[in-house]
């Protein structure tokens, strides 16, 4: 095969993959809103709100109208909760905007399901992994609104890294980019719900005793530097905002 033959076999494998890519994503869009239509946000289907979802959602209308949680509505979960369900309470010609949250978060969820998966099978099978995976988690995330439903996308977004950087898929030149993404991951999921964040925990300590061993001291200390502006990064804004609406302590309390 002589030069110019090969450079047009490699352009055509390029536009190959990346047509299966969109035409993945394009199906796991399809995928996400025809599942989100088990959810009680959606706006063909009616069900009664089951507790917590419809908790939360009052959370929501009472931050619309100018109150705040924790000290005018207290619950014990992290704040970010809230906020997503203020975000979402409103309306937009009759579509509530929770819905089409939920539909981003399921797309997250099952996008870096998909990935991690291809990393170890074919891509037929990926899809029907992520297919069972998507019916499961609607399944389980009774009607939505769930600080859980939430944390997905965090938590397969960190697995997909977590499983690129053992499998030696991360770029050099971007892997900086991936500890950013994942110390945000594991703060937002923090404010979400506190007891959720065992798989970045326990992710980072082993991280930390495999660089010591391998004596990467000054790869140890600026990844720790990453991890530390991602946190950051989450924590800022979200302190920032309750001091000045004052109900800083109050979180704090739950």
């Amino acid at each position: 095969m002589n030069k110019m033959n090969w450079r047009a076999y490699k352009l055509d494998i390029i536009n190959n993959n990346v047509r299966r890519n969109w035409l993945s994503k394009i199906w796991l869009g399809v995928l996400s809103v025809i599942l989100s239509f088990t959810y009680s946000s959606n706006p063909i289907i009616s069900y009664d709100d089951q507790h917590d979802g419809s908790m939360f959602y009052y959370f929501g209308r009472i931050m619309n109208q100018g109150l705040h949680a924790y000290s005018d509505a207290f619950d014990h979960k992290g704040p970010l909760l809230f906020y997503i369900n203020a975000w979402g309470y409103p309306s937009v010609f009759g579509i509530k905007i929770m819905w089409i949250i939920e539909i981003v978060s399921l797309f997250v969820t099952l996008l870096f399901i998909y990935k991690t998966a291809c990393y170890f099978t074919h891509i037929l099978i990926s899809h029907v992994i992520t297919l069972l995976s998507g019916i499961f988690i609607v399944y389980v995330m009774y009607l939505g609104n769930l600080s859980e439903e939430f944390a997905l996308p965090f938590i397969s977004l960190s697995l997909y890294i977590a499983v690129s950087y053992i499998l030696h898929k991360c770029r050099k030149r971007s892997e900086w980019l991936y500890f950013y993404l994942f110390s945000i991951s594991g703060t937002a999921v923090l404010f979400l719900r506190a007891n959720m964040v065992s798989l970045w925990v326990s992710t980072i300590l082993l991280f930390i005793v495999m660089t010591i061993y391998k004596h990467q001291i000054s790869y140890l200390f600026n990844r720790i530097l990453v991890v530390g502006s991602g946190i950051l990064t989450v924590i800022i804004p979200i302190v920032a905002y309750n001091l000045i609406i004052g109900t800083f302590r109050d979180m704090c309390k739950r």
